[in-house]
Formats: structure tokens, sequence, C-alpha cells
């Protein structure tokens, strides 16, 4: 039966197994880019190139963590810290991102703007809209995990 002091042990295995398991998830993805990179201009689209379009994917990608750390690491500290009523309804309530499938948000966004708000849908294109759509998302997902590292931190048996 193995021991799980082993993996308190020291030694220089820690930093290539931990590479490993940050490289693991990325090794599908490297064929394609490959290809992509080594293509020149296979990928364009109406003028718009492959790399143009990455760059878009990064920002929006900028975008949405520093608006969910902003907004989500707040919001988990101070419901970690604080005991109020109806604390865990809020914390049940900020689940449903997570629950919704993702097609769904783009489709209510569309409709409550094509329906109630017309003057606001062009403010809603381009980068804003994609931030709009992760954001949710990658908020929840900041405010729980903050909330379970604060539950870990304190004296709290438990957040949720």
């Amino acid at each position: 039966m193995t021991n799980c002091m082993v993996l308190e042990w020291p030694g220089r295995w820690r930093v290539g197994s931990i590479a490993i398991i940050l490289a693991l998830p990325l090794l599908p993805t490297l064929p394609l880019v490959w290809l992509a990179l080594s293509s020149g201009d296979r990928f364009s689209y109406g003028g718009a190139t492959f790399e143009h379009a990455l760059a878009n994917s990064v920002i929006v990608a900028l975008l949405v963590a520093l608006g969910s750390f902003a907004l989500g690491l707040p919001i988990g500290v101070l419901n970690s810290l604080y005991d109020y009523r109806g604390r865990r309804l809020l914390l049940l309530l900020s689940l449903l991102p997570l629950l919704a499938p993702s097609f769904l948000w783009p489709l209510g966004w569309r409709w409550l703007l094509e329906h109630r708000g017309r003057s606001l849908l062009p403010l809603i294109s381009g980068y804003s809209g994609c931030v709009l759509m992760f954001l949710p998302g990658a908020v929840t997902l900041v405010l729980f995990t903050t909330a379970a590292s604060m539950a870990a931190l304190s004296d709290r048996k438990s957040v949720v």
C-alpha cells in the first residue's frame, strides 16, 4: 500500500511532475496550433486571418479573467467573512450560471435586447458582448473558489 507521505518527500521530481501535469491538457492542441501557424493564409476568410482571431480570443479571455477576479474575489471573500441572512440562498442562486447551458446566454441576451432595449444593442457587440457572455460563469467559479479557500483558512466548517 502506498503512503501519501511519499508526496511530501523533497526532490527534483516535483518540478518535472508539475510541468508534466500542466502540459498534459495542452498536448491535444499542439498539432492544431502548429498546423495553423505554419499554413500561412490558409485560414483566412474575407481578409481576417487566423492570427487576428487568435488575438481577439486572447483579448476576450484577458478581459473576462480581469472582470471575474474584480467581481468574484471580493464577493467570495465577503461571503466567507460575514454571516448574513439569506447568504446560503444567494450562494445557491449564484450557481445558476454554471448550470445553464452556454448557448442559452447569447439567445437570452439577444431576445432581451431586441424586444426590450434596442438602443443598447450596438453597445453589446464585439468585445463587450463576448465578455458579457463569458463573465457570469467565470465570476461564479472565482466566487466559489475564493469562498472554499477562505473556509479552509478560517475555522468555519462549511461555506455552502
